[in-house]
């Protein structure tokens, strides 16, 4: 185990009712799960590298877990190595091409041998304790894995999520040009990972929705609001990306007797608005919806209440780097 790996425990749902692959772990309704601490993205600031389709694995960890070997049927997805924030592995052969069995999708992110590995197994499987004929995207994940653990040691003011940016933009390109489905970004590249310079950290992951950010939801203290009583105003920079970070959700606060707007520079690649403060999630029912979405605005009454403010991609560009503002005046 990594050095800086934090195990928690995180209960499920009853509501999260997900296509598991049938290597992952059986997720049963209020199971405490130690594993699934790192999935929704660092939970909450480490990386989880998985093969698609595969189990989750630890926070704050350069760790990783077993396969998505369903490229021959189909490719279905699988979670959690569909999440965003998954660092998600694909198998490649001697000759840096995909395999057959690796599992194909938005979600993968990079690629690592996955055919030909050298292993122990039983000696009642091989008198010699060893395979050289193991396979799978099982043994792609630990290359990965072991390769961020090295980039991270060497690299340790990294957070979490520059560490998966520079083993994505860094990793030899392999297949059709940039990205693809098959491959992700390419297969990883240690020296490469080493000397890339480090776009600047992305604030306040994970916050994708109300569950990663209200207390006491999936974690005990969530996220800070951006804005307080004493500080009703704010501006920071952050980013989006379609398959990683579709959208980022902050709670803020809405004086009383005040209205609060957010706005966004991103060049036209994004946009925000506000969720009223019974919103439990952004993907809720359209009676919730109507609710509980304010548009770029808010007003509050006598009281004051917290509320929440989502940024997301309008679909002009798969990524998007953006400066929010958020203000609060009498009117």
């Amino acid at each position: 185990m990594y050095p800086r790996v934090q195990r928690t425990h995180l209960f499920i749902d009853s509501h999260m009712s997900l296509p598991i692959s049938d290597d992952a772990i059986a997720f049963q309704p209020g199971m405490s799960l130690a594993p699934l601490a790192g999935v929704l993205e660092n939970i909450q600031h480490g990386i989880v590298l998985l093969g698609p389709g595969s189990e989750p694995c630890f926070k704050n960890s350069a760790a990783k877990r077993i396969l998505g070997n369903d490229g021959d049927e189909g490719s279905p997805p699988t979670y959690p190595a569909a999440w965003p924030h998954v660092v998600t592995v694909a198998a490649t052969d001697e000759n840096a091409s995909v395999t057959a069995f690796s599992t194909n999708g938005p979600a993968v992110d990079v690629a690592a041998p996955g055919v030909d590995i050298v292993g122990a197994v039983p000696l009642s499987r091989d008198a010699t304790g060893y395979t050289t004929s193991a396979e799978g995207t099982s043994f792609s994940a630990p290359i990965v894995a072991a390769a961020a653990a090295w980039v991270w040691t060497l690299r340790p003011t990294l957070s979490a999520g520059q560490l998966a940016d520079v083993l994505r933009r860094s990793a030899h390109d392999i297949g059709p040009a940039g990205f693809d489905d098959a491959s992700g970004w390419g297969i990883v590249d240690i020296p490469a990972a080493l000397a890339l310079a480090a776009r600047p950290q992305d604030p306040a992951e994970p916050n994708d929705d109300v569950d990663q950010v209200k207390p006491a939801r999936l974690f005990a203290t969530g996220q800070a609001p951006l804005t307080t009583p004493a500080k009703p105003s704010f501006r920071l920079s952050a980013s989006l990306d379609a398959s990683e970070d579709p959208r980022d959700l902050y709670r803020i606060w809405v004086p009383a007797h005040r209205t609060v707007r957010a706005t966004v520079s991103a060049g036209g690649r994004a946009a925000a608005r506000i969720w009223g403060p019974q919103t439990s999630s952004v993907a809720e029912g359209i009676v919730a919806r109507r609710r509980d979405l304010r548009g770029p605005s808010i007003r509050a009454g006598r009281k004051g209440f917290s509320a929440y403010v989502e940024v997301l991609l309008t679909g002009r560009s798969p990524s998007a780097d953006y400066v929010l503002g958020v203000t609060a005046a009498r009117r």
